[in-house]
């Protein structure tokens, strides 16, 4: 069914948004651009991930969320936005790499990760360690977009999606490193409660979002539209 119309001009809402952090300074900007032009009565409020999201919107405390794996459930409705593999970033001149990041290397440096609540979101820890692979964690951070600018100046090393490395580079003096073991991709996904589906503001923002991020991410970023 399609949604009912709206005249995006008057069309008045708060939508609260639960963002991956990466997709933030990614997928916002054009999709603000977009709201300026076409909705100016909506406003987006970004909240913080928790593991326990799918309950949240159920319940409406949100609209909608951006975030690293679906949910198995019937009533919460999943789409992929971006499928990626992850690559290391360090600083430009470390001196603990050579030309390419080797296993040892990789053990062996510090590392910048997520805290233990979201780096299991994430699921690395557990291919890393399939792959006999360990990290050295020096330092946990709650947003991903603080990896690199701690990795900018300090001998640390980080891991992140790769889209989002190659995106970040341009404004950090870093070295994107290929891991030295082979990971599975992870699927970064759209996710929203069935009863919203055909509810028009919240079809239009949810195109608004994904063309915006289709329009922004090039296939050198990453390996997923």
């Amino acid at each position: 069914m399609q949604p009912s119309h709206i005249d995006p001009a008057f069309h008045k809402r708060l939508f609260r948004v639960l963002m991956f952090d990466p997709l933030e300074p990614i997928m916002l900007p054009p999709v603000l651009r977009r709201i300026a032009d076409a909705m100016p009565g909506m406003t987006i409020e970004c909240v913080r991930g928790t593991a326990d999201f799918a309950a949240s919107l159920r319940t409406g405390e949100i609209d909608l969320a951006c975030y690293a794996y679906p949910v198995g459930a019937p009533d919460i409705i999943a789409i992929p936005i971006v499928s990626t593999d992850a690559v290391a970033i360090a600083r430009r001149g470390h001196p603990g790499i050579g030309g390419t990041l080797d296993r040892t290397t990789f053990g062996a440096l510090g590392h910048v990760t997520l805290v233990p609540p979201l780096r299991g979101l994430v699921k690395l820890n557990e291919n890393l360690a399939a792959q006999g692979l360990k990290r050295r964690v020096v330092y946990m951070v709650n947003k991903m977009a603080s990896i690199a600018p701690i990795v900018e100046r300090t001998d640390l090393i980080g891991v992140l999606p790769r889209w989002f490395a190659h995106r970040i580079a341009r404004n950090f003096d870093i070295v994107i490193h290929e891991m030295p073991v082979m990971l599975p991709a992870q699927t970064v996904h759209m996710l929203w409660h069935a009863r919203n589906t055909d509810d028009p503001g919240h079809h239009w923002l949810r195109e608004a979002m994904l063309a915006a991020f289709r329009e922004d991410i090039s296939p050198r970023d990453g390996n997923g539209s």
